[in-house]
């Protein structure tokens, strides 16, 4: 199966090599830099260095346009995620340090852009704060200088969740319009309070309100969620599980109890699915079990990422699709080339199930 799988890494790399020059947006999730995201883990994995040397021309493009194309600040389609994307490369050695130039000084920008949608009740994390939030927690070690603005981003999330009790009230009351999911809703919050906890940044404040909103979003499971990432029971699980050790033990063992429901973990049967893309389709649950089982080395994490390679690659059965792939655009499928819903997202999943030294790809998604 692994020569199956490689061979449809090498022609979607192949095909994104052939037609990264028409896309239109330079943006992380839909856009040129993804792709560079996949040339540069894909030079790695095929040993090839030319899909490097086009990784590397993409950004360079994108970062001498950057001033004539202005960009709004959020981590799927706007300048946030390029930074992180050079963060990225810098963090695991695709490229030199000297690259950092390129952020420096933009994370006050950041800053306050995030404090005002913070203002305006925006928790989205692909399209809103916790993005933004994300990124300058992210590689903090090496970047020290972001301390401060994520010190007083906690302060500014603690007054919002003392102030209002914004999670309490609108998932008590059953609003429909609340979102637990993990891309727009407070499970990516959870994920983002998990980040302060590990830099220990109010960590105390910060596992105090992982416990609120573990309880709130357990009690409020819904199995009849769609089990995908963005916004189903997949990403929930993936959230959940990573802050369980932060949880009381009662509600760990709930929490462990729910994710290790066999039946569950292949979403009763696909649950919904109908495509292999990463967002709302199999290639995320793929990535999602293939982190969880290099976390925990749990059997049933690792009965589940193998159900989930299998979907996917029985999905790739589309004679005009790349490697077999289409992707479902409302009312047809069709080729689609970006990290979030196309051929991208799907070849950097397969990379991850083969061998793990691959799997870091998937901290734009929150992992």
């Amino acid at each position: 199966m692994n020569l199956e799988i490689k061979e449809k890494i090498e022609t979607i790399s192949c095909h994104l090599l052939s037609v990264y020059n028409n896309e239109e947006s330079d943006s992380l999730h839909n856009g040129k830099i993804g792709h560079a995201l996949f040339f540069f883990y894909a030079s790695r994995f095929l040993h090839d260095e030319k899909f490097e040397k086009v990784g590397l021309s993409i950004l360079e493009n994108v970062i001498s346009d950057l001033h004539s194309k202005p960009m709004r600040l959020g981590i799927s389609e706007g300048l946030t995620g390029i930074l992180w994307f050079v963060k990225h490369l810098i963090k695991y050695k695709y490229i030199h340090s000297d690259y950092r130039q390129i952020y420096i000084g933009i994370e006050s920008d950041i800053f306050n852009v995030t404090t005002k949608l913070l203002e305006n009740d925006n928790l989205d994390f692909l399209h809103g704060a916790l993005g933004n939030i994300y990124y300058l927690l992210y590689d903090l070690e090496n970047h020290p200088e972001n301390r401060v603005f994520v010190k007083d981003i906690f302060q500014n999330i603690s007054n919002k969740i003392v102030k209002t009790k914004n999670v309490t009230n609108r998932i008590d009351s059953n609003n429909d319009s609340f979102d637990c999911g993990l891309a727009h809703g407070i499970s990516g919050l959870l994920l983002v309070l998990n980040r302060f906890v590990e830099q220990n940044i109010h960590g105390e404040k910060a596992v105090a309100y992982i416990n609120e909103i573990a309880h709130l979003v357990l009690n409020n499971f819904d199995l009849k969620k769609r089990f995908i990432w963005c916004n189903g029971n997949a990403g929930i699980i993936y959230a959940l599980l990573r802050v369980a050790n932060l949880t009381y033990p009662t509600l760990s063992a709930k929490i462990t109890s729910l994710a290790l429901n066999a039946s569950m973990l292949r979403g009763n049967g696909l649950g919904g699915i109908n495509e292999a893309c990463f967002c709302h389709g199999s290639a995320g649950n793929l990535q999602i079990f293939s982190r969880l089982y290099n976390l925990y080395g749990n059997d049933e994490f690792l009965k589940a990422k193998e159900f989930w390679l299998e979907s996917t690659l029985n999905f790739a059965d589309y004679e005009d699709g790349v490697a077999g792939f289409k992707t479902w655009d409302g009312d047809k499928f069709v080729i689609d080339n970006n990290l979030l819903l196309g051929v991208s997202g799907i070849g950097l999943a397969l990379m991850s199930h083969i061998d793990e030294e691959f799997i870091h790809w998937d901290e734009s998604f929150l992992f």
